[in-house]
């Protein structure tokens, strides 16, 4: 499993935090259980955890050191900071935690599905819950294949490009996340980071090939040399291949080729090229 793991220095400054300001600290802990923290977030959760606390501590917090973004609408952590600080209180105070996660369930039950889902892994990770983060990535899988129009099935593919590999770990991507690979790949036509070294791809199926964003289709021309597979221009001299996605891209090409045509020995090759253009 993955989430970003805290560093040294996020170990250090926590424990300092915990030394010097322990209500602050406490007040943190359950709030970095939360995706983002917004005013509702801020009030009823120190209201909840920290009745006896002053409001003071509600800026306290959202101008402290631990705050990496902020903005009229929500604030986030430092994500290696975030991740310490919900170690640090599962370890400490496993019934906090899990009422914690409670509290912030209901609070947050109105933000976007995708929101919640990347909000429900991170707690998964923590509690090496793979049932859970397998469950989540076929609720992402439904919401692709529900998403209507263009523009939302692009956007739902830049925030699988940007979530999934925060969470899951890339050494162990099952059949569905790379479903979810191929779909960013086909959806954005750019590449990725997270795919598993000689991770064999299977074909998407069917309803995720009709979900995927309508483009202008490109054609691309190939030219075989010994052992170098060259992508041109296309023209009436080359082998042409259409594409549905918007160039650059990646592609995988498999093929049946003679031995004396690659250096490999012949067989069934794989070429992946990168960010080609026209």
């Amino acid at each position: 499993m993955s989430w970003l793991q805290p560093t040294l220095e996020d170990e250090q400054d926590i424990q300092q935090l915990r030394e010097v300001q322990p209500e602050l600290y406490a007040y943190a802990q359950v709030l970095a259980l939360a995706l983002r923290i917004d005013s509702r977030l801020l009030r009823n959760l120190r209201l909840y955890f920290l009745p006896k606390s002053n409001v003071e501590l509600e800026t306290e917090l959202w101008f402290s050191s631990l705050i990496h973004t902020r903005n009229v609408q929500a604030a986030t952590m430092y994500s290696g900071i975030a991740r310490a600080l919900c170690d640090a209180l599962k370890n400490e105070n496993l019934d906090r935690f899990a009422s914690a996660k409670t509290e912030i369930g209901k609070l947050t039950h109105h933000w976007p599905e995708t929101d919640r889902i990347e909000q429900e892994m991170r707690w998964a990770v923590l509690e090496g819950n793979e049932q859970t983060l397998k469950n989540n990535v076929q609720r992402i899988l439904k919401a692709v294949t529900l998403a209507e129009g263009d523009i939302e099935k692009r956007e739902l593919a830049r925030w699988v490009k940007g979530a999934l590999p925060v969470l899951a770990d890339i050494e162990k991507v099952d059949r569905e996340q790379q479903w979810l690979l191929q779909y960013v790949i086909a959806a954005l036509g750019a590449s990725v980071t997270w795919q598993t070294k000689d991770a064999e791809l299977q074909p998407m199926p069917e309803v995720l090939i009709k979900a995927l964003p309508k483009g202008k289709s490109q054609k691309v021309g190939l030219r075989m040399r010994p052992g170098v597979l060259e992508v041109l221009n296309p023209n009436e001299n080359l082998k042409v291949i259409e594409l549905s996605m918007p160039l650059p891209t990646t592609v995988m090409l498999e093929f049946n080729a003679k031995p004396s045509n690659l250096e490999s020995g012949g067989g069934l090759a794989k070429l992946i090229m990168d960010k080609f253009q026209k």
